[in-house]
């Protein structure tokens, strides 16, 4: 891991008034990222085999937000999602899973510069994070509970979605009782009000995690109208147009909207806002880290 470029006072989002927090054991006002700053606090290593078949060494970005409606109890919201790529281990000087990885870098980055306590940050996993160890072929199916167990061995809570290339043994949670692999309608709380759908929209008779449009739409639907907070999808609500559009229009009604967090297909922007309200943060091989919106900047030195 090494230096991005610092934390300048440069965002997509001006700040506004900060909302006052609940107790961690209850549901408080709606979340919404306020600010986005776009330049990243630090870069993880790792490799991967590019579309064009050679494997080269990539950095995943990491950045930071500050958002308003965070639970007394939560300091900080890790988001992340598409990490199909391996990194090196120097003890054994072989290949592990890249999450793996970004998981204990980011776990020291906290406790070296004090960014947040890890005992009391969310980790939010958007699927997708299975790759071949020898790097032999892209895609690929297969088990991603090393990541997930990782994640939830550097931090307090971890909820997520299973991507179109991930799979989970029986004993995914087996001593990670902080670890909750969500779809439709199965919410977990940390204070705030989150549920998710995994999967992509596609043939659900040629691969896992396929479903078709009508029944991701239904879905998509029965969260909106559940008074979410967080809705953590894998695939990119923009990628049909159809789908997109009804979500565009979709009245919000007087309730604040939820923040929809995503990977699958990666965006040039990370975070969007639609006319209704809905955030869009694209989490797609990068982190975001979300604290609150009256946290003071910590610069990486």
């Amino acid at each position: 891991m090494r230096p991005g470029t610092g934390c300048p006072a440069s965002y997509l989002f001006s700040k506004t008034e900060t909302i006052p927090t609940g107790d961690v054991l209850l549901h408080p006002r709606k979340m919404r990222i306020e600010q986005f700053n776009p330049e990243p606090i630090c870069l993880i290593p790792y490799r991967k085999l590019d579309n064009d078949n050679v494997v080269r060494d990539h950095e995943y970005p990491v950045f930071e937000c500050r958002a308003s409606g965070l639970p007394e109890g939560i300091e900080a919201i890790v988001c992340t999602s598409d990490l199909q790529g391996v990194h090196s281990s120097p003890a054994s000087k072989q290949n592990i899973l890249s999450g793996v990885h970004v998981a204990s870098s980011l776990r020291q980055y906290f406790e070296l510069h004090e960014y947040a306590n890890p005992q009391k940050t969310l980790a939010v996993l958007a699927g997708d994070f299975y790759t071949e160890l020898n790097l032999g072929g892209r895609g690929g199916f297969g088990y991603a509970d090393e990541v997930w167990q990782a994640f939830a061995s550097a931090f307090g809570h971890v909820v997520g979605v299973a991507g179109n290339h991930d799979d989970f043994r029986l004993t995914l949670r087996d001593g990670y009782p902080n670890l909750h692999l969500l779809h439709d309608e199965d919410r977990r709380s940390c204070g705030l009000k989150i549920d998710g759908i995994g999967g992509i929209i596609g043939h659900s008779t040629k691969l896992p995690m396929r479903h078709s449009e009508a029944a991701f739409t239904a879905m998509f639907h029965r969260q909106f109208g559940a008074q979410l907070d967080i809705l953590v999808m894998h695939d990119n609500p923009e990628r049909f147009d159809p789908f997109f559009s009804g979500l565009s229009q979709l009245a919000v009604g007087t309730s604040s909207p939820p923040v929809i967090i995503f990977g699958h297909r990666k965006l040039r922007e990370p975070l969007r806002e639609l006319e209704n309200g809905v955030q869009l943060l694209s989490v797609n091989e990068r982190v975001v880290i979300l604290t609150r919106v009256s946290s003071s900047s910590k610069d990486l030195d």
